[in-house]
């Protein structure tokens, strides 16, 4: 994390802590909403981790008790809307006052062993955006594997050779080898990540293979069961493309192939509508037209963000709706600040 972005989350939280002392938050929450905005939560997992864990923590948004306090606190200012009704606005039907939605991305069997209990006992409904070709072919995600293998291994000389040439001295620069990699996952365009994450595998002599790539997916990401099981008590359950590559990085061909298997599967498996995808990496696509087309042209009315902020209504793009990123870092607090006074607290 940059130093100017932590500064500036320093100032934001105590920015929100003041204001939640002196009662301008509750105020801010009784009073009308000068504008009519959605607001959109975007979490990836709830959970609590060992200390060794291998994989990568940083998808942990919140505890279970961080998770119920934002629920309470939702459920009591706020009315959270199903995807549904988001659909029926585009067509001139108005959503409710603070109108709210709940997203996870991913596919984390967390989302059904933790989460989807949490959101019956509170009485609310979420839309969970999986990546398909990790709920169908049992792969373990791509931050994940980088992360259990950089941290798994005992070699003190790292050396790859694939998409480009990189040497780290570890454990000295396991950080900034993991910062790396993911960097090149994200940014570079047509990478072959299979033939990538291999050439990782063996140039840290870590064993790997598609039995023990198995057993770890079936540990840390729902089936479809389980997501059969969520559809069922009333969730939505919709696309985070196939491959979880980020979309502007992908070749024509490829991208129309992603986008079309994603939908298809979930459609498939689940007998369910599938509209609207959550952008692999949260980069907004309203810019690259030829993007957009290609997820109209496919069916896809809704594209979500990870651009922080509420989106008003009167500027909705149906393929630009940002949303909040949590963290299991924000204090309760910030939480309620950045809901209530979004324009004060939102990061910029």
């Amino acid at each position: 994390m940059h130093q100017w972005y932590s500064v500036a989350m320093g100032i934001r939280n105590k920015v929100a802590f003041a204001l939640d002392r002196l009662g301008v938050l509750p105020l801010a929450l009784r009073a009308p909403p000068m504008t009519k905005v959605l607001t959109v939560l975007t979490y990836h997992r709830v959970a609590t981790l060992p200390a060794d864990y291998l994989f990568d923590a940083g998808v942990v948004d919140a505890t279970v008790t961080q998770f119920e306090a934002h629920l309470a606190f939702v459920k009591r200012h706020y009315n959270v809307i199903a995807l549904d009704q988001l659909r029926r606005f585009t067509h001139g039907q108005p959503l409710p006052p603070r109108a709210l939605l709940i997203t996870f991305d991913d596919g984390y069997r967390d989302n059904h062993d933790v989460v989807l209990p949490l959101l019956l006992r509170f009485g609310l409904t979420a839309v969970f955006f999986v990546a398909t070709r990790y709920i169908d072919e049992r792969r373990l995600y791509w931050w994940d594997t980088i992360n259990y293998l950089v941290r798994s291994s005992n070699v003190t000389t790292l050396s790859v050779n694939y998409p480009t040439t990189l040497h780290f001295k570890l454990p000295a620069q396991r950080g900034l080898a993991l910062r790396t990699f993911v960097t090149l996952m994200k940014e570079m365009r047509g990478l072959d990540s299979d033939r990538f994450l291999a050439q990782l595998a063996t140039a840290l002599k870590v064993p790997w293979s598609r039995d023990i790539e198995r057993q770890h997916a079936q540990a840390l990401l729902m089936n479809w069961d389980q997501l059969r099981a969520m559809s069922k008590a009333g969730m939505d359950v919709q696309s985070h493309s196939h491959d979880h590559h980020p979309l502007h990085t992908m070749l024509p061909q490829a991208l129309d192939n992603d986008l079309r298997r994603a939908k298809r599967l979930i459609e498939k498996e689940l007998s369910t509508l599938v509209d609207t995808i959550a952008y692999p990496v949260g980069r907004p696509i309203v810019e690259l037209p030829a993007i957009v087309e290609t997820a109209r042209r496919l069916g896809y009315r809704f594209g979500f963000t990870n651009g922080t902020g509420c989106t008003p209504l009167r500027q909705l793009h149906p393929f630009d709706i940002g949303r909040h990123a949590m963290s299991i870092d924000m204090p309760m607090s910030m939480f309620r600040g950045m809901l209530a006074l979004p324009s004060l607290l939102q990061e910029t």
